[in-house]
């Protein structure tokens, strides 16, 4: 993670309002400290408990910190070269666990009961420090409730990754959830499956913002949810399956009941000296937790936003989308598969944050405020279509694919409330894979992808706060170059005694592209516009990979 990676943006330092930072626009980084840490731990187990009976469990710990300590000089500045030592610094943990019981107690019936937990925590902290400020006698507590001390001291090189200090601007979530749930198959007819389930789920969460630039704001939310569901599934004539569901979700909170209904049909039939398949699918889908990004508004950030989640409060209504969808593929006897699909998604109710009220200068937000107060409703649209062909031989698989998306939502009090294609949206991507054997029993793999039309050239920042500096009122125009990716893999199986083993080379950006994210905007004179600087995507890596098993 180097320069070309992290540097100052004078645009954000001033958005920041940092106390004492030098109005300069071209900043020299002298020390840039990365901070890279990612631990992952899963496992599963199963137990036979007899006859047609099993105890199967599993769990996932995940804990990740990413972060930059960067010390710079503003080059500009007549007086001098002042200096500046900002930090940003991501963590987040991720805790999950599973049991669940399965049974068949009777010649049709299944049956199963899960119980599962998972926690989330994420904290996200930066800050800028001014030359003034850097000896240890600048941080007494005058010093920093006069804002003599722009930030915290726990920017310094020595600090710990994530250690908060009182004057740190800080964005925290956690989002804890644990559920209970059953299903019930029954073979009714001979034709015919039934499925029903029920659900028992508790989610709380509790979001802190405090990071200089939105109003501070504290929320905090606990709901309960019961859903139950029944899906129908039909055999018919000439190769059809019918299958017809419903889930129903009461939400205490909202004293409502809400319905999904969904219904599929789908056939496998001969033809043309191979077997064709398709599957139409239409459904109400709605979303009782909600995903929401604020901008990473740190002068140095190391990524471009900060997610979160909140389940709905009462105060606004779920997310809500009606799908349409298409499927079918065409196998030939040579081993030549054709697939194609297309999809619409009418996106009634999406819950989006108004940046209007976060930037807003109404000061302090309640303790414990509502959803309402922060969140509008927003909606949407999406379509897309995409088509693969994939030949295999006896010892190599190869496909070639192509997909076409597009995708449009509103922005409450944002590029005056009109409908902006969505920064996540790739209108035209290519992709081609290959798996084939080489000599010595080594298989080696490739994965090739070319993205084009990509939108929000810019970093998501200045587009959420709506610099003045910056050009950001219609973000669908800005586009960002082609990104092509290719990926190389080579793969060996050995036996180590009892133990199966692989070991696997993998070359992620084989190429070295230098793929373009997103673009800083750099004022070289503030009488001229702005020029961009592409942020790049990280360069060729190398990867080992050792699997054990018996």
């Amino acid at each position: 993670m180097g320069c070309a990676w992290v540097r100052i943006d004078p645009l954000l330092l001033r958005a920041a309002g940092v106390n004492g930072a030098p109005e300069a626009m071209n900043y020299r980084i002298d020390k840039n400290t990365p901070h890279l840490r990612f631990v992952d731990v899963h496992g599963a187990g199963r137990v036979e408990l007899g006859a047609f009976q099993s105890l199967a469990g599993s769990f996932f710990v995940s804990h990740n910190r990413v972060g930059a300590t960067v010390r710079a000089r503003a080059l500009d500045m007549a007086a001098g070269p002042p200096l500046l030592d900002t930090r940003d610094a991501y963590g987040w943990r991720t805790v999950g666990a599973m049991v669940r019981h399965d049974a068949s107690p009777a010649a049709r019936v299944q049956q199963s009961l899960r119980l599962r937990l998972s926690d989330h925590r994420l904290m996200h902290a930066h800050h800028a420090l001014t030359a003034s400020a850097f000896t240890a006698s600048a941080f007494t507590p005058a010093n920093v409730a006069a804002g003599v001390v722009a930030q915290s001291p726990a920017g310094s090189p020595a600090a710990t990754l994530l250690d908060i200090a009182p004057a740190d601007r800080v964005e925290s979530n956690g989002v804890r959830e644990a559920a209970l749930d059953a299903v019930l198959r029954i073979a009714a007819t001979d034709n015919g499956l039934l499925t029903l389930g029920a659900e028992v789920a508790r989610t709380s969460s509790a979001m802190d913002l405090d990071n200089g630039v939105f109003r501070a704001m504290q929320s905090r939310q606990a709901a309960w949810r019961v859903s139950q569901f029944a899906d129908w599934r039909q055999e018919l004539p000439r190769g059809l399956q019918l299958d017809a569901g419903l889930r129903l979700t009461w939400v205490p909170t909202f004293a409502s009941v809400y319905a999904e209904p969904r219904i599929a049909v789908r056939a496998e039939q001969p033809w043309a000296r191979g077997m064709l398949a398709w599957r139409v699918a239409g459904g109400v889908h709605r979303q009782f937790v909600s995903q929401f990004e604020l901008p990473a508004l740190g002068a140095s950030a190391v990524t471009s936003g900060v997610r979160f989640w909140l389940p709905v409060d009462g105060s606004t209504r779920p997310a809500e989308s009606y799908h349409a969808a298409a499927e079918v593929a065409w196998r030939h006897a040579s081993g030549l598969t054709v697939q194609a699909d297309a999809y619409h998604k009418w996106l009634t109710q999406l819950p989006a944050l108004d940046f209007g009220v976060l930037l807003g200068d109404g000061g302090a937000m309640p303790h414990d405020l509502p959803q309402a107060m922060f969140v509008r409703r927003s909606e949407g649209r999406s379509a897309g279509v995409g088509a693969r062909v994939t030949q295999e031989l006896a010892e190599w698989r190869g496909t070639l694919g192509v997909d076409l998306g597009w995708s449009s939502r509103t922005f409450p009090s944002r590029f005056a409330e009109r409908a902006q294609r969505t920064p996540w949206n790739e209108p035209v991507r290519f992709m081609a894979t290959l798996d084939a054997p080489l000599p010595g029993g080594v298989r080696a793999s490739l994965q090739a992808r070319s993205v084009f039309g990509r939108a929000w050239a810019l970093r998501r920042a200045y587009y959420d706060l709506a610099l003045a500096d910056a050009p950001v009122t219609a973000p669908q125009n800005d586009r960002l170059p082609a990104w092509h990716e290719v990926d190389v893999a080579f793969g060996r199986d050995l036996r180590v005694g009892s133990w199966r083993t692989r070991v696997s080379l993998s070359v992620l950006n084989a190429l070295a592209r230098a793929n373009a994210i997103d673009a800083w905007l750099v004022p070289d004179d503030a009488t001229v516009a702005p020029a961009q600087l592409a942020r790049r995507a990280i360069g060729r890596q190398w990867l080992l990979g050792v699997e054990l098993g018996r």
